[in-house]
């Protein structure tokens, strides 16, 4: 799995939609949930993951994220993956924005777990003001847990 096309994918749309941002709705407070696949060397895990999130300016904002395992894959179980980001986000329209993020993470699976870094993209589609879908693709940086981890995530998306 690779980042490169989904970047790619952003800053097209981002000459489709224009550059002035639509700043509806753009502070506050948001929670996700829905499910990731995690991708190491070996193994694809399945996670259900929560998150919750607060813009403090239309343009940057915080969030923790959590993710338990649901299956295992040759005896692998994701057991936890828990991270926290500092996250740059561009309002391109009123029902669409594209955000940036980096930050730390602790992943534990059988047999290894390890902290390290985290970073992705990804972005929202609003269905109303308030509710939404969001995808993002994000590279845990973990040499313990078996390697760096990508991570596809579609989650519901709520604002307040």
């Amino acid at each position: 799995m690779t980042i490169r096309p989904f970047i790619v994918a952003l800053v097209s749309a981002s000459a489709l939609f224009g550059a002035a941002p639509a700043l509806a709705q753009s502070n506050g407070l948001y929670v996700n949930g829905g499910a990731t696949l995690f991708d190491a060397d070996r193994v694809e895990l399945t996670g259900l993951t929560g998150r919750l999130g607060y813009h403090f300016t239309p343009f940057v904002g915080a969030e923790g994220e959590l993710s338990l395992g649901v299956g295992d894959d040759s005896g692998v179980e994701l057991d936890s993956a828990l991270s926290a980001f500092g996250v740059a986000r561009w309002p391109f329209a009123e029902r669409f924005d594209a955000f940036a993020r980096a930050g730390v993470t602790r992943v534990e699976v059988t047999g290894g777990d390890d902290e390290g870094f985290a970073f992705g993209v990804g972005g929202h589609y609003w269905l109303t003001p308030v509710d939404g879908l969001r995808l993002d693709l994000t590279r845990h940086m973990v040499d313990d847990a078996g390697g760096d981890i990508d991570a596809i995530s579609l989650a519901y998306a709520r604002r307040f």
